[in-house]
C-alpha cells in the first residue's frame, strides 16, 4: 500500500478560534489505489487522539457519528484527497478547553485491512489578547455554541451568541458561524474574506469540517462557499482548484 496521510494544523492558535485542522491522503505510488473516500471524524474511517497539557490522552470521538455505507475513490498516482477536521467538541466537553501545549495524532482506516497513520502534530493553544478576542473565546466555549458549531446548526440558546460571532471576530470563526446559521449573503462575504486572509483552501477546509464533502451532498452551503472563491488574474488558479476539489471530494494534483 502506497497510501501516506498527514495532519496539518495551525503552530500556534488563539482559544477564541475552534481549530480547524487539515486531513491529508496521498497515493505516493505508481499505480492507483481504491479506498475510502470518508476522510472526516463523523463517519468513523478517520480517528483523532489528543495529548492534553497535562499529559493525559485521549480519543476525539465525534459526538453526532453516522452510520454511513462506505463510499469509495480511485487515488491516482500523486493525487491527494485532503478535507478540514473540527478539533473542538467531542462527545461530552471541548477538545482543547485551555491554553496550553496539545498533540493531535491521526489514523485513517483506507480499506478493512490497512490503517495508514500520520505522524503527530503539536499546536500551542493560548488565550485571546484583546477584549472583543476574550469575548469570542467565551462564547465559543458555551456548550449550546460549541456544539452548534459542529453540528453547522443552532442547538438549543446558541442562536444570539452564534450572531454575535457571525459579525465579527477571526474569519475562520465568524464561517463556522454563519455556516451554522445559514445565511448565504454572510457566508459568502466570510469566505471572501478568509480566502483573501489565509488563501482559498482555508474557507474550503472549515466548511467540510463541518459539512464532509460526500455526506452532505448538494448543502447549499457548500454551494455559497464555492461560490465566494477568488477568481480572475488575482486568483492562484492552482489553488482555486485545489480548493473546489476539497469541497467536492475529489481527489487533487499533489503540490
Amino acid at each position: 500500500m502506497t497510501l501516506r496521510l498527514e495532519l496539518a494544523s495551525p503552530d500556534r492558535l488563539a482559544l477564541d478560534q475552534p481549530l480547524v485542522a487539515v486531513a491529508r491522503l496521498r497515493n505516493d505510488g505508481p499505480e492507483p489505489v481504491l479506498t475510502s473516500a470518508r476522510l472526516n471524524l463523523h463517519e468513523g474511517d478517520l480517528l483523532l487522539s489528543v495529548t492534553r497539557p497535562d499529559g493525559t490522552t485521549g480519543q476525539v470521538v465525534w459526538a453526532w457519528p453516522i452510520d454511513s455505507a462506505l463510499r469509495r475513490i480511485e487515488l491516482g498516482p500523486g493525487a491527494v484527497l485532503e478535507s478540514g477536521v473540527l478539533v473542538h467538541w467531542a462527545v461530552g466537553d471541548l477538545v482543547m478547553p485551555i491554553a496550553g501545549r496539545y498533540r493531535l495524532a491521526a489514523s485513517f482506516t483506507a480499506t478493512p485491512d490497512v490503517l495508514v497513520e500520520a505522524a503527530p502534530v503539536d499546536v500551542l493553544r493560548t488565550d485571546a489578547t484583546d477584549e472583543d478576542g476574550l469575548a469570542a473565546q467565551r462564547l465559543v466555549a458555551e456548550p449550546d455554541v460549541a456544539r452548534s458549531l459542529a453540528v453547522a446548526g443552532p442547538l438549543g440558546t446558541a442562536a444570539q451568541a452564534l450572531g454575535v460571532l457571525a459579525g465579527r471576530g477571526p474569519p475562520s470563526t465568524r464561517l463556522l458561524a454563519t455556516l451554522a446559521l445559514a445565511d448565504a449573503d454572510v457566508t459568502r462575504a466570510v469566505t471572501a474574506d478568509l480566502a483573501a486572509a489565509d488563501g482559498p483552501v482555508a474557507p474550503a477546509a472549515v466548511a467540510t469540517a463541518v459539512l464532509p464533502a460526500g455526506l452532505y451532498p448538494g448543502d447549499e452551503r457548500v454551494t455559497w462557499v464555492g461560490e465566494a472563491l477568488p477568481a480572475g488574474p488575482e486568483a492562484d488558479a492552482a489553488d482555486v482548484d485545489r480548493a473546489r476539489s476539497v469541497l467536492s471530494g475529489s481527489p487533487h494534483p499533489q503540490r
